[in-house]
């Protein structure tokens, strides 16, 4: 088996005691900086546009009854099996 090794990374494998071993050396600082140098060029804007809803005042008071009930049927369940 061969191994190839390239501008930034360069390997080598060995068969010892039945193990297979192939290391791979790469120069991680050269690969950064090309990365980074790439990646400046570029600038991105994001908008962000968030829609607020206000909910209604009857709505709200009706979701505060339905929890309102939901704990007094919990209360009176418990109360039950006591």
């Amino acid at each position: 088996m061969e191994t190839a090794s390239g501008d930034k990374v360069t390997q080598s494998a060995t068969f010892d005691s039945g193990v297979w071993i192939v290391k791979a050396h790469v120069d991680s600082l050269s690969i950064y900086l090309k990365w980074k140098e790439r990646h400046e060029k570029i600038k991105v804007t994001n908008t962000v546009e968030k829609v607020i809803v206000k909910k209604p005042a009857w709505l709200l008071w009706l979701a505060g009854i339905g929890t309102g009930a939901i704990l007094i049927l919990i209360i009176l369940i418990i109360l039950k099996f006591k």
